[in-house]
Order: C-alpha cells, then sequence, then structure tokens
C-alpha cells in the first residue's frame, strides 16, 4: 500500500509524468531502430570479449580487443534468462540475435542518461527543460548511438554522471556526491581509456574552486578509484610487479626498461588493465592499415595512416550535427564572447570539460574513426543548451526555438531509421558525402544486410570488378575511400569516368555503364 502511495504521489507531478512520456518516446523510437538496423563492425568484438569476462576470462586475446570493456555486459542478460530457463537452448546465428537482443539491454544506459540529464536541468532550475529534451530524444546521434553495442554512448553518460555528482560537490560540499563521481570516473577508466585525461582535469577543477587541495579526498579519491577497477575486473591478477610484464608498445618497454630499479614494485591494477593500454599504444604505433585495427583517418579527400587531423571532429560537426543544433551551438558561443565573465561564472564547471575533451580529442587522438568519440561530450553540450533554449524560451525568441524543432524534425526524418549515415543539409548531394567524411559516422557496417539483398533482388546489379564493362553496379562509398587510402587504382576506370546514378541506405553508389 505504501509502494502504491508512493506512485501515487510522484505521478501527481505534472513534470514526472512528462519526463515518463519522453522516456517512452525516446524507448520506442529507439526499438524501432533496432529492429531495422543491422549489427556493426564493432559489436561482435564488444560483445565476444563481454562474454569472456562473464566467464572468468577478461584476458585480451584478440587485437580489438585492446578497447573493449565489461561495463556493456548487460546485454548478455536475455541470453542467460533464456539458458536458465531452457538448459538445452542453443542459437546456430554465429550469435547474430544475441546481438540483435543485447541492444535492448543498451536501452537501460540511455534511460539512466534521460535521468542525469533531467536532473542537471534541476539542479540548474532550468524550468523549461522539456523543449530541451524535445531535441535531445531526436538527435541522430543519440538515437543510432544509444542502442549500439560499443562504449561511445556509455563514456557520455559517464562524463554526464562525473560531472553531474562533482557540480553537486563543488556547490553543495556533499561527500557523498564526491564519492559518486569518484565510482562513476573510475568506472569510466574501465569503460574508455580517454577518461584519464579527465583526472587531471578533475582536479583542476575541484583545486580552482576550493583554492586548495584536500590531501584526504585525494587519498579518498586514490582508494576508490583502484577499488573500483580491479572490482570490475575481480582483481584478476591485480599487484602483477612491473618486471614480470611482457609489453609490446614502445611507451610502455620504455617505462618497464627506465624504471627497472623497481622491477620489483606490484602495480595495484587488474593485469588486463594495464595490458589494454600496452595494446592500445602498440595498435597507435602501428598505425592504419589492412591489417591494422582500424583503416586509417580520412577528411576531405585526404588520408592519414598514423596521427589525425586537427579540425577532424570540427568538420565531422559540421555536416553530422543537425542545423538546428549547430545554430544554437554558434549562438552560444555568440554570448559567449560578449557574456564571458557572466557565463563563465556561471557556466565554466560545465564548458570546462567541454572544451578540454574536444582539444584531447582532435590534438591526441590517432584513432580518428568517427563523430561517435564526440558522445563523450554532447549529453554535456546539450545541457548547456538546454539552458540556453530556456532563456531563448523566456524571450521574444520562443518562435525560432519552435522553427528550430520543427526543422531538426524534418531533417532527421527524412534518414530514420537510417540515421547512423546522416549528414546535415550542408551535404546536398548524399552521394557525394563521401568526398567530405567517410568513417564509422557513415558506414559502420549496418547496410551490408540492406546491400546483399539489393544485390539478390536486383540481379541486373552486380559488385564491379576491375576490368571495365558495361552494365549496373553497386558500390559502398567506404570500399571507394578505403581504395584512395591505400593507393588502389581497381575502380578508377568507374568512379573516375562515371558519376553515380543513386544511392542504396545512403552508403551504397548505383552506377550504370553503358
Amino acid at each position: 500500500m505504501k509502494f502504491i502511495n508512493t506512485i501515487t504521489t510522484f505521478l501527481k507531478n505534472k513534470n514526472h509524468v512528462l519526463f515518463i512520456a519522453i522516456i517512452m518516446v525516446h524507448v520506442s523510437i529507439a526499438f524501432y531502430f533496432i529492429s531495422q538496423q543491422y549489427i556493426t563492425y564493432d559489436e561482435p568484438s564488444y560483445i565476444e570479449y563481454s562474454k569472456r569476462w562473464l566467464h572468468g576470462k577478461p584476458d585480451r586475446i584478440e587485437p580489438l580487443d585492446d578497447s573493449k570493456t565489461p561495463v556493456i555486459s548487460i546485454v548478455w542478460l536475455p541470453r542467460i534468462v533464456q539458458q536458465v530457463l531452457y538448459p538445452d537452448f542453443k542459437q546456430n546465428d554465429f550469435g547474430t540475435k544475441d546481438q540483435q537482443q543485447g541492444r535492448y539491454m543498451m536501452i537501460f544506459f540511455s534511460i539512466l542518461m534521460l535521468i542525469y540529464f533531467y536532473q542537471f536541468l534541476k539542479l540548474l532550475h532550468v524550468k523549461n527543460w522539456l523543449i530541451a529534451f524535445l531535441f535531445f530524444i531526436i538527435d541522430p546521434l543519440i538515437v543510432a548511438y544509444s542502442v549500439l553495442i560499443n562504449s561511445d554512448f556509455l563514456s557520455g553518460l559517464i562524463a554526464l554522471a562525473t560531472v553531474f555528482h562533482l557540480y553537486k560537490y563543488l556547490c553543495q560540499k556533499s561527500n557523498k556526491d564526491f564519492w559518486f563521481s569518484c565510482i562513476w570516473l573510475a568506472t569510466g577508466l574501465v569503460t574508455k581509456h580517454s577518461f584519464l585525461f579527465f583526472i587531471p582535469l578533475y582536479w583542476i577543477m575541484i583545486i580552482v574552486k576550493y583554492k586548495k587541495l584536500d590531501l584526504k579526498k585525494f587519498i579518498q579519491f586514490i582508494v576508490l578509484v583502484l577499488l573500483v577497477i580491479n572490482v570490475w575486473f575481480y582483481f584478476h591478477h591485480s599487484f602483477k610487479t612491473l618486471g614480470s610484464y611482457e609489453f609490446q608498445s614502445n611507451v610502455f618497454k620504455n617505462i618497464q626498461q627506465n624504471f627497472s630499479w623497481i622491477h620489483w614494485l606490484p602495480l595495484p591494477f587488474p593485469e588486463n588493465y594495464i595490458q589494454s593500454l600496452d595494446m592500445l599504444q602498440y595498435n597507435s604505433n602501428i598505425g592504419g592499415g589492412i591489417n591494422s585495427t582500424y583503416p586509417g583517418v580520412y577528411l576531405l579527400g585526404q588520408t592519414k595512416l598514423h596521427g589525425g587531423f586537427w579540425n577532424f571532429y570540427i568538420v565531422n560537426a559540421w555536416y553530422k550535427f543537425p542545423l538546428s543544433i549547430l545554430i544554437l551551438v554558434c549562438t552560444g558561443m555568440f554570448l559567449l564572447l560578449f557574456r564571458f565573465k557572466i557565463i563563465i561564472k556561471k557556466y565554466g564547471l560545465l564548458l570546462l570539460p567541454i572544451i578540454y575533451y574536444f582539444i584531447i580529442l582532435s590534438c591526441f587522438n590517432n584513432f580518428q574513426t568517427g563523430v561517435r568519440h564526440l558522445l563523450i561530450i554532447i549529453p554535456l553540450l546539450y545541457v548547456l543548451i538546454a539552458v540556453l533554449i530556456n532563456k531563448l524560451w523566456q524571450s521574444k525568441l520562443k518562435f525560432a526555438v519552435i522553427a528550430l524543432w520543427i526543422f531538426m524534425v524534418i531533417s532527421v526524418a527524412k534518414f530514420y531509421p537510417d540515421l547512423i549515415p546522416y549528414t546535415n543539409e550542408f551535404i546536398e548531394n548524399k552521394q557525394l558525402v563521401y568526398e567530405k567524411i567517410m568513417d564509422t559516422g557513415i558506414d559502420y557496417g549496418q547496410s551490408r544486410k540492406i546491400a546483399k539483398d539489393f544485390l539478390i533482388n536486383n540481379p541486373n546489379y552486380t559488385e564491379p570488378s576491375a576490368t571495365p564493362h558495361q552494365g549496373n553496379y553497386l558500390v559502398s562509398m567506404r570500399e571507394i575511400v578505403l581504395y584512395k587510402m591505400y593507393n588502389d587504382t581497381t575502380l578508377n576506370w568507374l568512379i573516375k569516368n562515371y558519376k553515380p546514378v543513386g544511392l542504396v541506405n545512403h552508403v551504397y553508389l548505383k552506377y550504370t555503364v553503358e
């Protein structure tokens, strides 16, 4: 009876009802998206590593294991339930159904993000929070990546939760929020190694606020972070000595050699955590290529097999963010220039991690394989966008906000449910997307089955060979770019002499040679 009264009281609040409605809309959009999207390139390796982790074998045995995380292991819940109910249950589809069902479990993280987003806006006293949510739940990056089995969207949730609790701690001096921020940050370190950059930022924000370093809090931070990391890997070969590791990368080999005088020192980390850092450095040194863990970096017709482009994420955001969001971001930047002191005083703690990570990703990330990496800061960016929308809604520009939302709905609807290759109106001819950008933000492997079915249902179409010949051909834009990256001229006769006559699923080009 008490539980029912609690629910009744909760539902009496209009904001709570609206928030539940937002969640239901988001879940509906996500469910349909899942039903229409094939498995992407990265998902099999993520789900395979999490399966080994569940079996108590977290060792990284494949090159692609370098960046995999056990945090997404919730995706195995449907299969675990089936196996408990039907012990003899087996599948012979190479794990396709497990991956498809696992995507529904990823919605748990997206709901958790919506909750933190809502709580953050309440903390900032954003009255018109609903308007911001209407933009957020139709954002193509949010919709597309919220259900994919990888660590990109999850890193956005963790960054949002970490900053939320850190912000509360700095404003309210709540020990509980400090501990929660430590736990979330530690989980981030297990999820994505780019969170290592968050550690100095974390303490800079605290020191700037309190003008000193609290030694007691610093010790608590170290203990909590180490404990959480070890718990996630159940202390698997923790405290292994520095000298007993066999590293692959030159960076870690040099560290081991330079500190050989403390080779006996036990490292308070699980072995596979250190191993993953070493593998990432090793794969970074190898660079992109056919036999590498990533193809290389491509931008505006230029390619790099080692390193990245400083403007990679600027260009990707320019073409991949909906124009409505770009307009709001540019408006916010304009206001920042003219009201710098006021905005920094109020929202500096939110701006800092966004700017910091954008610089880190642009300058120090050799694996620039898609706009999805920006998901680590996009939820935080939306918090600031919500603040701006709230201000605009209370002014004479309310109808401008409505117009931007309608325009965004129309723009996104043209692609839905095929939202991974979404590009805004700055690229008018979608057949030439690959001339600007081409990576996992366009072709993540999600259209492979559709292309295969197209060739089966349209026998007059085939895949081109190296020999020029009349006929109808289907070629992926990704394949065109890969040929260019590796200086392969096999398809030059087709690509350079003929223009595409159509597009399949925003990824595959149709050619007709007469």
